[in-house]
């Protein structure tokens, strides 16, 4: 799969101001201390490159704003075979003289599709909502934030970050804990609140399953075909 190459997140810095405050507001309500030095915080957020191994099977617990979770996931084995699966669809795509076989699941088993075989950029383009995934998880912090310490998520060891990023009455501070091998950020909690309220219904993700060794999706997922 592709690395992900550093590019500047400004999307994610003007969402937040349109939660917080209108653009104009931003411009005209800057706090400034008796120094002269802007008070609010900004957070330059860069996409980390990530190298994901050769074989892995990462998968995510994902809650959206009204705190309903569900799970993607996605993997390859050293064969070059892979497994996608979201809330409403699960394929293999398995390797054959060079190219791919499409599976679906259908009534808990996966089904060969047709005749047809494909080339790798198909089988990206199906599952590239994992990629865009990747992208937000592949977050690391620089300017102000602050390395808040190290936990373990889904036995990987991680390097957890805080970063605060206020607009005039609105605050939002996120934690990103980031496997310290790959770059991969496993989990992202966010907290935010205007003039002081906490706000809650926050999306987040947290990884569930990280393995990069001993991944056969052959034998775990073929035994009917």
């Amino acid at each position: 799969m592709k690395n992900y190459k550093q590019i500047m997140l400004a999307g994610l810095l003007f969402s937040v101001a349109l939660m917080g405050c209108s653009a104009s507001a931003v411009q005209n309500q800057t706090a400034v201390d008796e120094a002269g030095k802007d008070q609010t915080a900004s957070a330059v957020l860069f996409w980390r490159e990530v190298e994901l191994p050769v074989s892995y099977f990462i998968s995510y617990e994902v809650s959206d704003s009204s705190g309903v979770v569900r799970t993607i996931s996605r993997a390859r084995d050293v064969e070059g075979n892979i497994y996608y699966q979201t809330e409403n669809m699960e394929l293999l795509f398995l390797m054959e003289n060079g190219n791919y076989v499409r599976y679906n699941k259908v009534d808990g088993e996966f089904v060969r599709q047709d005749g047809e075989k494909y080339r790798l950029s198909y089988v990206e383009e199906l599952t590239k909502d994992f990629d865009e995934y990747l992208d937000k998880a592949a977050l690391t912090a620089d300017g102000v934030s602050t390395l808040a310490g190290e936990e373990k998520i889904a036995g990987r060891t991680c390097d957890v970050y805080s970063v605060t990023v206020q607009f005039v009455n609105f605050e939002q501070t996120f934690r990103y804990s980031i496997d310290q091998e790959t770059g991969v950020c496993l989990r992202l909690e966010s907290e935010k609140n205007i003039s002081g309220v906490e706000i809650d219904g926050e999306e987040g993700f947290s990884c569930v399953r990280f393995d990069t060794e001993e991944i056969d999706l052959r034998k775990e997922f073929t035994t009917n075909i």
